[in-house]
């Protein structure tokens, strides 16, 4: 069989077609890869800066308001309120107190230095005598 140099052209046109798409998909996708990779990181780069400025900035307000949350445990703690209520009024009054000091506290952060407090309070109620039993 005899071809004609303009069918082994063709061929050759053609076969350089499909071995150049070939390597521009796989460039695209090397790409594609690429930036993906590169926008995780930054995603997780800005992550972690985000948890630290506020795992500092929660630290800050907890030692900020945490005198307050424990003097009010412990005035709350001497009357004869029900455990709910006396919860429900240190939220109000810690609120109450970073707004009148001009912060803006989440409800997670007061139930946090509530329990703060709670565990504090009842850490100094137990009395250990020399002999290690509890009292």
């Amino acid at each position: 069989m005899v071809y004609s140099s303009h069918s082994c052209i063709w061929a050759y046109f053609m076969l350089g077609r499909k071995v150049l798409l070939y390597i521009l998909r796989r460039i695209k996708m090397f790409l594609w890869d690429w930036l993906k990779s590169l926008w995780s990181s930054l995603i997780k780069k800005f992550n972690e800066f985000i948890n630290e400025v506020f795992t500092q900035s929660t630290k800050l307000l907890i030692a900020q308001f945490s005198d307050f949350a424990n003097q009010v445990i412990a005035e709350l703690a001497v009357t004869d309120l029900t455990d709910a209520s006396k919860r429900l009024e240190a939220f109000k009054r810690i609120k109450d107190y970073a707004i009148s000091q001009g912060k803006q506290l989440s409800d997670s952060l007061v139930n946090l230095l509530i329990e703060l407090a709670v565990t504090r309070y009842k850490n100094l109620q137990t009395v250990v005598d020399p002999s290690g039993i509890i009292q």
